[in-house]
């Protein structure tokens, strides 16, 4: 089986058509399958609300349909409402909106309401023929998107909508294999939608527990005292100042920025933290590097210069990253490890109250907010001991490693469910009935 299907694949890629399959204008598909117009599979919807009352829906890209009143901050009323078209459970609709990750407009079901009604500006249909599960799962994977892009006739309309007629959607062709076929595909491809969703719950789960851990394991304000200790310590935390327990809290070096990836250094920029850890792919790059900022395991990156609700974004660097440098935008906070864990004060910096500090304290421009080296130093909290530091640091330390597990997990399913569209939605896959 597995040298058959490499073998097709191999033919594909060629540009051969492999044993029993036949070209098609949509590329080459098995056999038993054929294409259809997506209008030959669907009708489109025509029923206005009128003067019915019903929830006013619109279509936000990558999220899908959303309470127009909740998104917009106002109700319709009148005759704009009254031509709105009706959605039943299990209808379509596509957006026309042109957006950077859905340039070509996006399609979405209603699953989640028995009737809604949303802007006849809208394409708004209902499959008729097949299993309506399998189309949701083609638009979902942007099947239609290269045959949108030829049609559409660039260029944005005044009200932001793509030039695209409802003629020309709905000739738009559809691999359409046997119904039972049908089903296969879609049970295969919500068993990767069941695994990516658990694998989020689960991470958002430990998400839950670390944020609680946080609650109890530090004091609260007006405490010197935690509400959970480890036992064997019981003394109050003292009050210190970071610039105290701190080396250093300096600038990056102005490392000369081309655009080119491929120099032999890797220079931090304020993208490289944006997700809370060092993100190897967002690094800049250098040939030249200043090695009073080459970074020492235990540096805390703090982005000190940014929009005012990603100010105080900070990361961690550890040796296994390789070598890294210092580059503009961010500060280095490098501790005194004799003094304070730097895992403990990275989870101290993460807290939200410790950012909640740093945004009243940052002074906002037109873009973005800063705050100076000297504020920073100047932020004051309470720490225990060492070895109560390093207990508290082991407990979010396992938390994160368990939360990033479980992203990373629903990532890879993520990666798989796209790669399996991409084969048995054509047939280069094909699934025993």
């Amino acid at each position: 089986m597995k040298e058959e299907l490499k073998k097709r694949i191999q033919a594909l890629h060629s540009g051969l058509i492999p044993e029993g399959y036949a070209n098609t204008p949509i590329g080459p598909l098995p056999k038993d399958w054929r294409y259809a117009r997506l209008g030959d599979i669907s009708e489109p919807l025509t029923e206005t609300a009128g003067k019915d009352t019903y929830e006013t829906l619109s279509i936000s890209a990558g999220i899908g349909f959303v309470n127009q009143a909740e998104k917009f901050g106002k109700e319709l009323s009148g005759k704009q409402y009254e031509k709105y078209i009706v959605l039943h459970k299990g209808d379509f609709s596509y957006n026309k909106g042109n957006s950077n990750r859905y340039p070509q407009g996006c399609i979405y079901r209603l699953n989640d309401r028995e009737a809604a009604a949303v802007p006849n500006v809208f394409e708004s249909f209902r499959v008729v023929g097949g299993c309506p599960d399998y189309y949701e799962q083609l638009f979902i994977s942007g099947f239609l998107n290269r045959q949108l892009f030829r049609l559409i006739n660039h260029g944005v309309r005044d009200d932001g909508l793509l030039n695209l007629t409802g003629k020309d959607f709905y000739s738009c062709l559809l691999p359409v294999p046997p119904v039972d076929e049908q089903h296969k595909i879609v049970a295969i491809l919500k068993d990767c939608d069941n695994m990516i969703e658990l694998y989020k719950a689960k991470a958002m789960q430990y998400q839950g527990i670390k944020k609680a851990c946080l609650d109890l394991l530090f004091p609260q304000s007006g405490s010197a005292f935690p509400k959970l200790r480890f036992p064997d310590y019981t003394a109050a935390w003292e009050q210190r100042k970071l610039s105290d327990v701190t080396e250093s809290i300096k600038n990056g070096y102005a490392y000369k920025a081309d655009g080119n990836r491929d120099h032999r250094y890797k220079i931090t920029r304020i993208e490289s933290i944006s997700s809370g850890v060092i993100n190897p792919e967002k690094l800049g790059s250098s040939d030249e590097v200043n090695d009073n900022y080459r970074l020492k395991d235990g540096d805390i990156l703090f982005s000190h210069i940014n929009s005012l609700p990603y100010i105080a974004n900070t990361a961690l660097y550890t040796a296994d990253l390789g070598e890294i440098y210092h580059g503009m935008n961010l500060l280095n906070i490098r501790s005194r490890q004799e003094e304070i864990d730097s895992h403990f004060l990275l989870h101290l910096l993460k807290k939200e109250s410790t950012r909640d500090w740093f945004r009243i304290i940052a002074k906002p421009a037109v873009n973005q907010a800063s705050i100076s080296t000297t504020e920073v130093g100047s932020f004051e909290f309470l720490m225990p001991r060492m070895k109560e530091q390093k207990k508290i640091s082991l407990v979010l330390d396992n938390l994160d490693t368990l939360i990033t597990l479980h992203q990373r997990a629903s990532n890879e399913y993520q990666s798989l469910k796209e790669a399996l569209m991409q084969l048995l939605q054509t047939g280069v896959v094909r699934v025993e009935v």
